[in-house]
């Protein structure tokens, strides 16, 4: 795909930062803070630090485009966390849906990560598979149509996602065009 598509957005002291790895290069190098290049044109020149808001914009256009996306979190493998997830391990994002029901209303934002491993390694926290909310929420259940085992594949609200995961790389390439 050529490396001046492939993008690292981390959490940064201002927020949410973007960086780019350079042609021939092997290191992500700071080249914006979701400028007009990131989210479009018609959006405001002089972001500081991407705010939850920008960063589900931006997974949310990518998903539309069919970029490969995946995400991690922390830095210690050997730490057994309480909700199932493996730090410093790369969880493949693979679907990003808005605007579900949400109470009587539309709006609730959800993403579906696989652990590559597979397995029971997966997200124990709210909307894990066989967790109660999917029973309190069939209106989410009915459009996502969760398949629930334990197969590495798991669903997560965008918001515990923005809040627990803080890398996310981006092949910012239309793998359905590749494949053309």
């Amino acid at each position: 795909t050529g490396h001046n598509e492939l993008l690292k957005i981390f959490k940064g002291s201002d927020g949410w930062e973007i960086e780019h790895l350079e042609k021939d290069g092997l290191e992500f190098k700071r080249k914006s803070q979701w400028g007009p290049e990131i989210l479009g044109a018609d959006r405001e020149q002089f972001i500081t630090g991407g705010a939850p808001e920008q960063l589900w914009e931006y997974l949310e256009k990518a998903d539309i485009q069919n970029f490969l996306m995946a995400a991690a979190l922390g830095t210690d493998h050997t730490n057994e966390r309480d909700d199932g997830l493996v730090e410093n391990h790369v969880y493949t994002i693979v679907c990003v849906v808005g605007n579900l029901p949400s109470q009587g209303r539309q709006g609730r934002r959800m993403i579906s990560l696989r652990n590559p491993m597979g397995g029971d390694q997966e997200w124990r926290g709210p909307w894990c598979d066989f967790d109660a909310m999917w029973d309190k929420h069939k209106g989410v259940r009915d459009v996502l149509r969760p398949d629930v085992k334990n197969d590495g594949l798991f669903w997560m609200s965008f918001e515990d996602f923005a809040s627990i995961f803080d890398r996310i790389f981006v092949c910012a390439v239309n793998m359905n065009e590749t494949l053309e």
